[in-house]
């Protein structure tokens, strides 16, 4: 608590009424931290979901193509007689893998940052003899601050996640595409 802004309870209280400042910076104050609830909480929770979509999508494809390796290219000759098929498979399973990789990480070390508040230290100050309300206002302003703090945090995990689902999302668009140019391919070197 800084201590610049903080009077000791046992001096005098000033003499101006903080009243409407205090009544104020209480209503900002839970504003604030319903905001801190939306972003840290609410937003994460759906870019987590979509996340874990893209996961089981990339491992999905991975699956699949892992198993028309094994069925159409069940040995290197047959791989040696048409390569470029099996060429192009291989990119797009690299381009899965790299969109799990960037899944994985992005789900993995992310923190919430919680406005740290020491709640029972605030009790006591606020209810000790020499009760000033210009401490008062003055802990609801830090108070604000912090949840601000957090909220600003908050949303720059948001934009790193969102930037790692965006590259996912072009990984695996990229990896359906090319997976299925593959498979034509296949079909057509068979054919002729």
């Amino acid at each position: 608590m800084p201590t610049e802004e903080l009077k000791s309870p046992s001096q005098a209280p000033l003499e101006k009424d903080w009243s409407k400042e205090i009544e104020i910076a209480e209503a900002l104050c839970k504003q604030a931290l319903e905001s801190y609830k939306q972003v840290s909480i609410d937003r994460l929770s759906i870019q987590q979901t979509v996340i874990r979509n893209y996961l089981w999508l990339s491992v999905t494809i991975l699956a699949a193509e892992f198993a028309f390796i094994s069925k159409a290219f069940g040995s290197l000759e047959s791989f040696l007689v048409h390569p470029c098929p099996g060429i192009v498979l291989v990119i797009s399973m690299i381009a899965a893998l790299v969109a799990l990789l960037i899944g994985i990480r992005a789900m993995t070390g992310t923190n919430i940052y919680d406005p740290i508040d020491n709640h029972v230290e605030v009790f006591d100050y606020l209810t000790a003899d020499g009760y000033d309300q210009g401490n008062h206002y003055a802990i609801l302003k830090k108070k604000i601050r912090n949840t601000k703090e957090s909220i600003d945090k908050a949303y720059n995990l948001i934009h790193k996640r969102g930037t790692s689902m965006r590259k996912m999302n072009k990984a695996l668009i990229f990896s359906v595409c090319t997976g299925v140019f593959s498979t034509f391919l296949f079909f057509i070197s068979n054919l002729t």
